[in-house]
């Protein structure tokens, strides 16, 4: 199979990334942090990239922050997550109880 892609399926599955829609919205650090080596990373990511086209997902006009947030059913707060500098996994990874609450949520 294209890239060893198969050898992956499994894991990714285990890790949650079990619908297209999730897979497409995967980043290099979700696929490193299962231990996915990055010489693997960079092709299965041109492979999504691909699929995207493929599909007519198209993220670039979606943030992963809101794409996240859509996925688990709370895309009405990504606007205002946004907003507030919330504007990337690792930020949003970061956020606090307080910084939710300053936000009004």
């Amino acid at each position: 199979q294209r890239a060893g892609r198969q050898m992956y399926a499994s894991l990714l599955i285990r890790n949650g990334f079990d619908e297209l829609e999730t897979l497409l919205a995967i980043e290099d650090a979700d696929l490193l942090g299962m231990g996915v080596p990055t010489y693997h990373t960079l092709r299965i990511r041109q492979l999504i990239q691909e699929a995207r086209r493929q599909t007519g997902y198209d993220q670039a006009d979606s943030n992963p922050v809101t794409a996240f947030l859509e996925n688990i059913g709370l895309g009405q707060y990504a606007g205002r997550l946004l907003q507030a500098g919330f504007d990337d996994m690792e930020t949003l990874s970061l956020v606090e109880h307080r910084d939710l609450q300053d936000l009004g949520f």
